[in-house]
C-alpha cells in the first residue's frame, strides 16, 4: 500500500500506527487558525445578513421559524419545564411525537444556553455558524487522514463548507448545515481500515461520533454508514477481510452506538403516537431531476451563471450538486494531467471520483423529470428506496456526499497545481505555488458560492400576547394548515408564535408527524374549510355548512380561547372575517394588528 503522506511508527506486536506527523499542540494551533479562516469565510458568505447578527436570524423565513421553535422547546426542556420528545403545544389535544422532528440537539442546546444572554436571533446565528465552521474543520481532518497535505486539505475544507449545497442549507436548515459528523466519522473509520486491530477506545469513539451525527440529523448518520461501507471497497488497503476478522470490536462499536441513541430510538419507535413505523416522511413527494434545468442560476450567488447545477423539484432550497464550476474545473484538470499525478494523488483522485459520481447520480432522485413532467424512467436511487433506513431520507441531500468527495478532488487538483508551479519557479520565485493556490483557490470558491445579498429574518412580533395568555386555553390559527401537507399560509410562523406564548394550538406543523395524528385531524370539516380560505376559489367551499355546524363544538372540544387570523394568507379576508364573526358569538372580541386579526374569548 502507498504511504499517503502520513507518519508511521512501530508499536507492540510489530504493527504500525498511522498518524498525522505533528505534535498535538501544533495540530491544535493549526486547527485554531483554520477555524478563524473558516469563520471569516462564513461571515463573508453571509454578508450582509450577518450585520444584523444580534437581532435577526440568518436565512429566510419558513423553516427558520421551525428552528427557533426547536431552540425554545429545548430551552424549556433544559429548564425542566417539560420532556423532550413529546409536546401538547402542537396538535392539541392529541399532541405530537417530537422524536420525528429534527431537533438537532447539539446546535439547539448551544443556542438555548446562549439565548438568555444574547437573545434568540444571536443564539441561533452562533449555532448556525458554529455548525458551518465545524464542517470545514472536519473536512480538513478527513482530507489530512487520507493523505492530502495541509494546504490542499485546508482548501478542501473551505470548498466543502462553501459549496452551494451548504449555502442553500444556511437559508433556513440548521440541522442540514451540521454535516461535520460525517467526515469526522469517516476519518476515524479510514484509520481503522488501515490498522483494524486498534484500541477498543477508537471503536467507542467511532460510535460516539456517529451517535452525535444522529442527534444532529438522522439522515447524515445513514449517509455516514453508507459511505463507510463503500470505503471498504475504495480504500487502497482493501481492508474488508481484516475488518471481518476484528468482529468483536465492531460489535462493541454497534452496542455503544445503540446505547447512546437509545433515548431517541425509544421515543421514535415506542413512544406516544408512534403507532407504527409508517410515519409521514418527505419521500412521499418525488425528488427528481429536470433535464431542462441542467444549467440554471441558483436563487443566490454572485457568479452563478457560470455554475452547473441540477434543478430539483419541487424545492430548490436544498441546493444543487457541489460546487458548480469549481468541481468541474478540478475534474477537467485531473483528467488532463492524470498521467503526471503522483501515485498518491492518482489513488485519491480515483476513489474520490467514484464517490463523487455515485452520489451525484443518486442525488437526482428516483424518477426522471423532464420539462416539469414526471416520467416513468427510473434512476438508481429507486433501488435504495427499498432499504428501510434509506426510505426516510431526501435523495437530493446526497449532494452533501457529492460535496464531500468533490472536496477531495479539489484538494488533489490544488496539490498538483502547487507542485507544478513550484517545480517551474523553484529558482526564480520559491514558494510561488503555495501563494497561487491560496489566492486562486479562495477566489474561485468565492466566485462559485458567494451570496451577493445573504438575507436575515427578524423573529415575528406576537400581537396581543397578553390578551391571548389571559384568555388561556388553546390558539386556533386561520387559515389552517391541512394536516399531512405543507399547504396553508404561515404554518411555521404558528410554531414560533405559540412557542413564545407557551400556549397549545390545535394546528401547526411538525415534520414527519405520525400517520395516526394526520388521520385524526383530517376528519375535521372545520380544518378543511379554514384551509381552503387561502384560495380565491375555495376548494373546500362544500364544507362551509358542515364547518359552521361543527364550529362551536370544535372550539369547545379543543378549548380554544383565541384565534389568530393572518389576513395576508387569505384570498378574501373581509369575507373570512365576516364568516368567523357570524359563528363566534358575542363573547368574542376582535383586535387588529397590521394584517393580523386576533379574536379573543371574553371569559
Amino acid at each position: 500500500m502507498a504511504n499517503f503522506g502520513l507518519m508511521t511508527k512501530s508499536v507492540a506486536g510489530g504493527r504500525t500506527e498511522t498518524r498525522i506527523g505533528r505534535p498535538p499542540a501544533q495540530r491544535l494551533s493549526i486547527m485554531a487558525a483554520l477555524a478563524l479562516v473558516y469563520l471569516l469565510a462564513a461571515v463573508a458568505l453571509t454578508y450582509p445578513g450577518v450585520l444584523a447578527f444580534g437581532h435577526a436570524a440568518l436565512g429566510l423565513p419558513e423553516d427558520l421559524y421551525q428552528n427557533l421553535w426547536n431552540i425554545l422547546w429545548v430551552k424549556g426542556w433544559l429548564a425542566g419545564r417539560h420532556g423532550l420528545y413529546f409536546t401538547h403545544l402542537e396538535y392539541y389535544p392529541t399532541g405530537a411525537n417530537l422524536a420525528w422532528e429534527t431537533l438537532s440537539l447539539p446546535g439547539t442546546v448551544m443556542a438555548a444556553l446562549l439565548a438568555p444572554a444574547t437573545g434568540l436571533a444571536a443564539a441561533y446565528n452562533t449555532a448556525l455558524l458554529a455548525y458551518w465552521v465545524a464542517d470545514g474543520l472536519a473536512m480538513y481532518v478527513f482530507s489530512r487522514t487520507v493523505g492530502l497535505p495541509r494546504l490542499s486539505a485546508g482548501l478542501a475544507g473551505l470548498a466543502f463548507m462553501a459549496s452551494p449545497y451548504f449555502v442553500g442549507q444556511m437559508m433556513g436548515h440548521l440541522h442540514m448545515v451540521g454535516a461535520f459528523g460525517v467526515p469526522w466519522f469517516l476519518a476515524i473509520l479510514w484509520q481503522l481500515y488501515e490498522r483494524p486491530v486498534g484500541s477498543p477506545w477508537r471503536y467507542v469513539g467511532l460510535a460516539a461520533v456517529l451517535a452525535l451525527t444522529t442527534y444532529v440529523v438522522q439522515d447524515y448518520a445513514v449517509y455516514a454508514v453508507a459511505v463507510g461501507i463503500m470505503l471498504l471497497w475504495l480504500h487502497p488497503a482493501r481492508p474488508w477481510r481484516r475488518v471481518m476478522a476484528d468482529w468483536r470490536r465492531w460489535v462493541l462499536a454497534v452496542a455503544t452506538y445503540a446505547a447512546l441513541v437509545a433515548p431517541m430510538m425509544y421515543a421514535m419507535l415506542l413512544g406516544p403516537l408512534a403507532v407504527h413505523a409508517g410515519a409521514v416522511t418527505p419521500v412521499s413527494t418525488p425528488w427528481v431531476v429536470d433535464l431542462e434545468g441542467l444549467v440554471l442560476p441558483e436563487p443566490w450567488g454572485l457568479s452563478v451563471g457560470l455554475a452547473v447545477h441540477w434543478t430539483l423539484a419541487p424545492d430548490l432550497m436544498e441546493g444543487g450538486i457541489f460546487p458548480g464550476y469549481v468541481l468541474w474545473a478540478a475534474v477537467i484538470l485531473l483528467l488532463v494531467v492524470r498521467k503526471r499525478l503522483s501515485r498518491r494523488d492518482r489513488v485519491l483522485a480515483g476513489w474520490a471520483g467514484v464517490g463523487t459520481g455515485v452520489f451525484a447520480l443518486l442525488s437526482l432522485g428516483p424518477v426522471l423529470h423532464v420539462g416539469g413532467r414526471i416520467t416513468t424512467i427510473p434512476l438508481p436511487e429507486r433501488l435504495l428506496a427499498a432499504l428501510p433506513a434509506w426510505q426516510d431520507t431526501w435523495p437530493e441531500r446526497l449532494a452533501m456526499l457529492t460535496a464531500l468527495f468533490g472536496a477531495i478532488l479539489v484538494g488533489v487538483a490544488a496539490d498538483w497545481v502547487r507542485a507544478e508551479v513550484d517545480r517551474r519557479t523553484a529558482e526564480s520565485r520559491p514558494g510561488s505555488g503555495r501563494r497561487i493556490v491560496v489566492v486562486g483557490g479562495v477566489l474561485l470558491i468565492a466566485a462559485a458560492s458567494w451570496s451577493a445579498s445573504f438575507p436575515a429574518t427578524r423573529p415575528p412580533a406576537v400581537p396581543y400576547a397578553h390578551l391571548v395568555r389571559h384568555a388561556g386555553g388553546t390558539v386556533l390559527y386561520v387559515p389552517a394548515v391541512l394536516p399531512g401537507t405543507r399547504l396553508g399560509y404561515g404554518s411555521t410562523e404558528y410554531i414560533y408564535v405559540e412557542a413564545v406564548l407557551a400556549v397549545p394550538t390545535p394546528e401547526g406543523y411538525v415534520s414527519r408527524i405520525p400517520l395516526a395524528t394526520v388521520n385524526h385531524l383530517q376528519k375535521s370539516s372545520v380544518l378543511t374549510y379554514l384551509w381552503g380560505l387561502q384560495f380565491r376559489r375555495n376548494h373546500a367551499a362544500a364544507f362551509a355548512q358542515a364547518a359552521a355546524a361543527e364550529f362551536p363544538g370544535y372550539l369547545k372540544r379543543n378549548h380554544v380561547g383565541s384565534i389568530v387570523f393572518l389576513a395576508q394568507g387569505v384570498a378574501r379576508p373581509a369575507h373570512a372575517v365576516a364568516w368567523l364573526r357570524a359563528h363566534l358569538g358575542r363573547r368574542w372580541r376582535l383586535h387588529s394588528y397590521g394584517a393580523t386579526r386576533v379574536f379573543v374569548h371574553d371569559s
